[in-house]
C-alpha cells in the first residue's frame, strides 16, 4: 500500500511546475501564443537554440522524475515590438529555472542576443531589461540603447570577465 502511494506522488509531480506570475503585456509589444505563428527563421533559432518546447498550459518534465513522452521544456510567452523578440520558456530536471532569450530578427536572420536565467517571480521583469515596457515601438532601452546594445553589453562583460580571470591566474603564477 505504502508503494503506491509514493508512486502516485512521484507521477503527479512529474507534471507540476512552479506557479509563474501573469505577466502584463507592456506597451507597444506584441503577443504570440504558439512558436509556429512565428517567423520561421525565429522557429528555427529557437529549434537550434532551444529544442523542442511544450505548448503553454501543456504537461512537461518539470522535475527530475521523468514521465515519458513529455518534453522538458515549456513556452512560457513570446513578445515582441519591431525586431526584438523575447521568448521566456521553462526547464524542468533537478534544477528548475526558466531562460528567456532575446533575439532580433533583422535582413531575414534571427539573432540570439542573449540568454537570462530567471525564476517565477522574476518572469515578467526580464522584458522590461529589454525596453519592452518603455513606449519604445523599436524595442529600443533608455539603458541599453536598444537591442544591438544589449549584444555589445554582452560582449564586453565577457571581455571583462575573461581579463579579471587572466589578472588572478597570473596573481597566482606570480
Amino acid at each position: 500500500m505504502f508503494v503506491v502511494a509514493v508512486a502516485s506522488v512521484c507521477l503527479c509531480a512529474s507534471a507540476w511546475a512552479d506557479e509563474i506570475p501573469s505577466c502584463r503585456l507592456p506597451p507597444h509589444a506584441e503577443s504570440v501564443s504558439l512558436i509556429s505563428n512565428t517567423p520561421k527563421t525565429l522557429r528555427d533559432a529557437i529549434q537550434a537554440d532551444i529544442g523542442d518546447l511544450a505548448n503553454p498550459g501543456e504537461d512537461f518534465n518539470s522535475t527530475d522524475v521523468v514521465e515519458g513522452g513529455l518534453l522538458f521544456k515549456r513556452l512560457i510567452f513570446i513578445w515582441h515590438s519591431a525586431e526584438l523578440w523575447i521568448v521566456a520558456t521553462e526547464s524542468g530536471g533537478i534544477a528548475y529555472n526558466d531562460p528567456i532569450y532575446a533575439y532580433r530578427l533583422k535582413q531575414g536572420k534571427a539573432i540570439l542576443l542573449e540568454t537570462s536565467i530567471a525564476f517565477p517571480n522574476t518572469v515578467c521583469a526580464v522584458p522590461t531589461a529589454y525596453g519592452l515596457n518603455n513606449g519604445h515601438k523599436s524595442g529600443q532601452n533608455r539603458k541599453w540603447g536598444g537591442a544591438q546594445s544589449v549584444a555589445q553589453n554582452r560582449d564586453s562583460s565577457i571581455s571583462s570577465r575573461l581579463r579579471e580571470r587572466s589578472t588572478l591566474r597570473q596573481q597566482r603564477v606570480g
